[in-house]
């Protein structure tokens, strides 16, 4: 009877142990879906502390570990994972995700191909296959990828916006602009397809609809200062010029650090010689990204204008050390007419 006690006994504290565990994994996986990641680790180890055979526990531990960049600890433990379920499509996914932030795209690729092999109707890993080989410049392919991907789940934004950037980039921009279309369709405030929408109607020339993309933006995130600095983009090449002056001071008011919107008021103060106001705007953009050729190769025109050589040299010296391009440039821009013949001008645009 004793003996019997024991049991009973042993028993009972293995399922209080194993209630415990699922206790502990489910409190960690809630505070992993609120983005408390280091909170939710604590937990997925205190469940895997009293069951180390707790394959869940090693899964969401590994997630929350690549959610906060630390990929050498998440490898150990989607190993650990996949020792106990070696044929797991979900642990073979996030280790296909690990290997593409690691850099390890080929290995990556083979990942998501186990997935596929495990569960083909995993659109996830047929996306995220997509955007590796995407990375890859492997576009065709991809393509393929993310079509399978829209097979499977027909609402699937991200996949319909991935294709898009695809056909872009084989310079299909009807199609890609329709691809884009859809994902907003299925996600009216997807931010980055409308920017991605209105960006390619800029290469189209279509400003008009590029705009309504970027004003669309605008609505959706009020105090996102580039929905107004690419706003402010579509309205200057509609010689909007004045509204344009306003976005990329409203974009400057929402981030001071936009050096982009710092760039393009300049950019606009020259074309109606406010030659001062420019440069100030310009030495802005270079105070916060010092390697943007453009900025100084602007400040350069404008201070030839000036008919300021010293000034003009410094900076079209500065623009062309960054982008050599600008050498060309700037032997045909009718702004440095005055020193095309000028020895000092000839030298630095023909070494």
């Amino acid at each position: 009877m004793k003996i019997i006690y024991l049991i009973m006994i042993s028993f009972l504290m293995i399922c209080s142990c194993n209630d415990n565990s699922s206790s502990d994994y489910q409190k960690g996986s809630e505070l992993a879906k609120v983005g408390k990641d280091v909170e939710a680790i604590k937990y997925f180890e205190k469940a895997i502390n009293q069951k180390n055979d707790y394959f869940e526990a090693y899964l969401g531990k590994s997630v929350s570990l690549i959610k906060l960049k630390q990929y050498n600890d998440a490898q150990n433990s989607i190993v650990k994972a996949l020792e106990l379920q070696p044929d797991n499509p979900k642990a073979w996914y996030y280790k296909g995700d690990l290997m593409d932030l690691t850099g390890k795209k080929e290995e990556s690729i083979k990942c998501y191909d186990k997935v596929i092999s495990l569960n083909s109707d995993f659109f996830k890993a047929w996306n995220n296959k997509g955007t590796v080989l995407d990375e890859l410049g492997n576009y065709n392919e991809s393509i393929k990828c993310y079509a399978q991907a829209i097979l499977l789940k027909p609402d699937y934004f991200e996949a319909w916006y991935n294709k898009g950037l695809a056909e872009e980039k084989l310079g299909k921009y009807d199609e890609s602009i329709k691809l884009f279309s859809k994902a907003i369709e299925i996600k009216p405030d997807f931010y980055e397809a409308l920017y991605d929408k209105g960006r390619v109607f800029l290469i189209l020339g279509k400003n008009n609809d590029a705009l309504k993309c970027f004003d669309m933006m605008t609505t959706i995130k009020p105090k996102e200062s580039y929905s107004f600095y690419y706003k402010g983009i579509a309205l200057e090449k509609l010689d909007k010029d004045d509204e344009a002056i306003q976005c990329f001071n409203k974009a400057i008011e929402l981030n001071v650090r936009n050096f982009e919107a710092w760039l393009y008021k300049g950019y606009l103060h020259s074309a109606y010689e406010n030659y001062k106001e420019a440069i100030i705007c310009y030495d802005k953009s270079i105070e916060l990204y010092p390697n943007n050729p453009q900025s100084f190769y602007y400040k350069a025109c404008d201070f030839s204008l000036l008919k300021n050589k010293r000034e003009m040299l410094e900076n079209l010296s500065k623009a062309i050390a960054l982008e050599n391009t600008f050498k060309m440039d700037a032997a045909k821009n009718k702004d440095f007419k005055r020193y095309w013949s000028d020895p000092d001008f000839k030298k630095i645009i023909r070494n």
